[in-house]
């Protein structure tokens, strides 16, 4: 059995609903990508998902989906770990400090990230 066209109503609500999306999407400047972070000597320390959000040459990034949370609050709590290398998926890289990490049982540890110097 067919199913009936979509209402006028319809149409128009899904025309209103993917305006807002666009319209989103472009005043976001964010972009996701895999990241690795790594100690300023190149060690690995973590895997990420990064939230980028860039304006002109400064930056900044939220880091979820980490692959050693306990690794990254232990470094940042106990040992002070604060400059680290982000890489990209990219392929850009920059030095960036650490400016915070949190956890929450809803989206588990985050890290936040200000760059030192432009991604390139």
């Amino acid at each position: 059995m067919l199913s009936a066209s979509p209402s006028e109503s319809q149409i128009a609500a899904a025309i209103t609903v993917r305006r807002m999306i666009e319209a989103a999407l472009a005043e976001s400047p964010a972009s996701l990508q895999a990241a690795t972070v790594a100690t300023s000597a190149g060690e690995l320390i973590t895997g990420a998902v990064a939230r980028i959000t860039e304006d002109g040459a400064r930056w900044t990034a939220t880091l979820s989906d980490l692959d050693q949370p306990g690794l990254v609050a232990s470094m940042y709590f106990s040992a002070g770990l604060r400059d680290v290398i982000l890489r990209l998926a990219d392929g850009r890289r920059a030095r960036a400090r650490i400016t915070g990490t949190t956890f929450s049982a809803s989206s588990s540890r985050t890290c936040e990230l200000v760059g030192i110097e432009p991604l390139a």
